[in-house]
């Protein structure tokens, strides 16, 4: 499967030390005016001597099938205080109307992971909200 990335990859580092990247790609979508996106990013901090992945999102936006699927952990302290788990996913079977604003979530355990997630998500029929347990 080929993708058209979006602009150049690059690798930012923080003031802190941290590192973090942020790559875009729209799916083969032919003849399409608005294609399928993936959204890939992660932010690793320094624990101790080694680096440690602290956030990531996966985000798909399927443009043509209307709908997106995404897996975050990002401000782990508000999402662990308001409803007790540190990673949400969002689901959308349609694009702009969801049904939950943040839905509880398993850990990703990489960006490997991360992308074979929203790859199935694109290609299955249904996204399968309605098995996902709200938080809002």
């Amino acid at each position: 499967m080929g993708a058209d990335l979006e602009g150049e990859p690059s690798l930012a580092q923080a003031d802190d030390g941290a590192l973090s990247f942020d790559i875009g790609a729209s799916l083969p979508d032919a003849g399409l005016p608005q294609p399928a996106v993936l959204s890939i990013g992660e932010r690793w901090a320094v624990v101790g001597a080694e680096y440690e992945r602290v956030e990531y999102g996966y985000d798909l936006v399927d443009h043509p099938g209307h709908r997106r699927r995404a897996y975050h952990r990002h401000d782990e302290q508000h999402f662990l205080a308001a409803y007790e788990v540190a990673v949400h996913e969002h689901c959308e079977e349609v694009l702009g109307a969801p049904t939950c604003d943040h839905y509880a979530g398993e850990p990703v355990l990489d960006g490997y992971r991360g992308i074979d997630l929203l790859v199935r998500a694109w290609t299955d029929d249904a996204l399968g909200c309605n098995e996902l347990r709200c938080l809002d």
